[in-house]
């Protein structure tokens, strides 16, 4: 798939870093996601993690570029950087505007990633790129899930489908830089594994925790029995986002699994056409 010796982004996929910005005041006023209130919650929530989370992935990689000696991969994680720095820039923005218009309190919501990446930056080098690893594969297979279902956006607004697809589409591109480079520097597939094991416990708690939060924030009831069963229809049902995606996430205690093993390029080009995102 590639002729480097280090990275394995398949040859032919030129990616680079798209300088996007999005009008998101008037829909994030409201449940912009058709009138759904878990579906824009499970949405913002994510959205309040990607600020820390990036950064903290750029600087984990960074951490060893020096030691690479590949110049493709050298490029692929130059774009790596540049895609993450925007998309923090623009999360950041939708979060301060999500608080703004909402009423909530930015700096309590951001606080519980904000800890977590503390405890991780106490972690050595390379554990905290092989969490730097473990993060992008659930970005990028909810990426390639959103990419392969159209459906989990219908009745959202065009900007927000907009921004999100955008983030899809570069998180597909990068989504083999880290474990390129956490595979060149000596990385141990073990590890990651022990670090998937905790990671996929906590990362949905934190998220289930700031959809709490906002609901309290706006005066709106925790346990809501609607709210709660049509997260969980969005969710597990016949057609929910974590049953599409269970597969892609088994993959990765494959002992010779490689993220472009999941070869959505197709699905990245109709994408990448469909919305202009060239």
């Amino acid at each position: 798939m590639s002729s480097s010796a280090l990275s394995k982004t398949p040859d032919g996929l030129e990616f680079e870093a798209r300088n996007r910005s999005f009008a998101l005041r008037e829909p994030l006023a409201g449940d912009w996601h058709g009138g759904h209130a878990f579906q824009t919650a499970f949405f913002n929530a994510l959205s309040l993690s990607f600020p820390v989370g990036e950064k903290f992935f750029v600087d984990s990689v960074k951490h060893y570029l020096p030691r690479i000696d590949d110049s493709k991969l050298q490029r692929d994680a130059a774009v790596f950087v540049q895609q993450e720095y925007i998309h923090r820039r623009e999360h950041q923005r939708y979060n301060e505007v999500l608080a703004e218009v909402r009423g909530f309190d930015l700096q309590k919501l951001e606080s519980l990633y904000v800890r977590e990446i503390e405890r991780a930056n106490e972690q050595p080098p390379i554990a905290r790129l092989a969490a730097t690893v473990v993060l992008e594969h659930i970005t990028a297979m909810f990426a390639a899930g959103s990419m392969r279902n159209p459906r989990w956006m219908d009745g959202a607004h065009p900007a927000m489908t907009d921004l999100w697809q955008w983030h899809a589409i570069e998180e597909t591109e990068h989504k083999s830089v880290a474990y390129d480079v956490f595979l060149a520097v000596g990385g141990d597939r073990k590890l990651l594994r022990q670090v998937m094991r905790i990671v996929r416990l906590r990362f949905p708690y934190h998220v289930f925790l700031s959809i709490c939060q906002m609901r309290r924030m706006e005066g709106k009831p925790v346990m809501s029995l609607s709210f709660w069963r049509e997260g969980y229809e969005f969710l597990f049902g016949k057609n929910g986002v974590i049953r599409e995606v269970a597969g892609d996430f088994q993959m990765f205690f494959r002992d010779d699994f490689h993220p472009w093993m999941i070869d959505n390029r197709e699905s990245l080009r109709a994408t990448i056409a469909s919305t202009g995102s060239h």
